[in-house]
């Protein structure tokens, strides 16, 4: 089952547009596309180890872009759409990343901007709290970037090595991503 799809992103790599959709998807996952670019990030650079740093700068750039977009979007439209805005990332999440932001300024940004802690939900709260933009701007660029460079690096040095040992072990990964996918989705509905 995950090696067909481990093969069809694979595929999806090789394709002369795959730039542009990593681009993409970079752009409009840091404030409204649910996917992480590294859905696409890593097969790519899997599927072209020496690319590997040209696509984590290029995925690096088009989410940092992607970040201004939501961080204007937390400063000049959340008055005006508040409601949509708080369906789609949930009124506790952003009381929580605001406080944290007014807490922690840019080092909240640096670590959300690093880990797989919704994203786009603090560049919404920075623009909403009021975070300076240049504080923003380079918690976004470092946390991003030593993010998706990490990956880079990684493939490219271990590409080929790393690839054997995914194409061997990917049905044993699949199953254990879902479940830990499962377990977190348990707790959020306060099964655990």
């Amino acid at each position: 089952m995950f090696s067909k799809i481990y093969q069809t992103f694979l595929g999806w790599a090789q394709k002369k547009q795959a730039s542009f959709y990593l681009s993409l998807v970079s752009f409009t996952e840091a404030f409204v596309f649910p996917l992480p670019p590294d859905i696409l990030l890593i097969p790519m650079c899997l599927g072209n180890p020496k690319r590997s740093i040209f696509f984590s700068i290029l995925t690096t750039v088009f989410s940092v872009l992607g970040g201004c977009v939501g961080y204007l979007i937390g400063i000049f439209l959340f008055d005006s759409f508040s409601k949509e805005i708080l369906s789609f990332v949930g009124q506790k999440n952003l009381i929580d990343v605001k406080k944290s932001i007014n807490e922690w300024g840019v080092f909240a940004i640096l670590i959300s901007a690093f880990t797989p802690l919704p994203y786009k939900v603090f560049c919404i709260g920075a623009g909403l709290g009021k975070l300076s933009f240049l504080q923003f701007f380079l918690g976004s660029v470092i946390g991003r970037g030593l993010r998706f460079l990490l990956i880079g690096l990684v493939i490219y040095i271990g590409g080929v090595r790393i690839e054997k040992y995914l194409r061997s072990s990917i049905e044993y990964l699949g199953w254990l991503i879902l479940l830990i996918i499962f377990l977190i989705y348990l707790k959020k509905l306060g099964f655990m």
